[in-house]
């Protein structure tokens, strides 16, 4: 009986071993390979939203700008207040907003 609960237990730490390991993430597997920079030239606060990136939800004040990943080279994206503040051209991964 000895021999079975040390043989038991071996086999339950391996596996509790191996569960650690494939429960890992690897950021490199997560598909967001390029860089966005958005830019908030606006004097609205800006709302950016996108399943494409990473973060998913952004926030900018007037004046703050923030790099993120995204799985695409030119990502959707929502913007809001959109009747106030519109996105100007993307120039080398940069979106500007600005007021209308």
């Amino acid at each position: 009986m000895k021999k079975f609960l040390r043989i038991f237990g071996i086999i339950a730490f391996v596996a509790l071993i191996g569960f650690s390991f494939a429960s890992c993430e690897d950021d490199s597997d997560s598909g967001f390979i390029y860089q966005m920079t958005f830019q908030n030239s606006s004097s609205q606060t800006v709302t950016i939203s996108s399943n494409d990136l990473d973060p998913s939800n952004i926030t900018l004040a007037p004046g703050q700008s923030r790099q993120v990943r995204s799985r695409l080279q030119i990502a959707q994206y929502l913007f809001g207040p959109a009747n106030l503040v519109a996105p100007t051209q993307v120039v080398a991964g940069t979106v500007v907003f600005v007021d209308i």
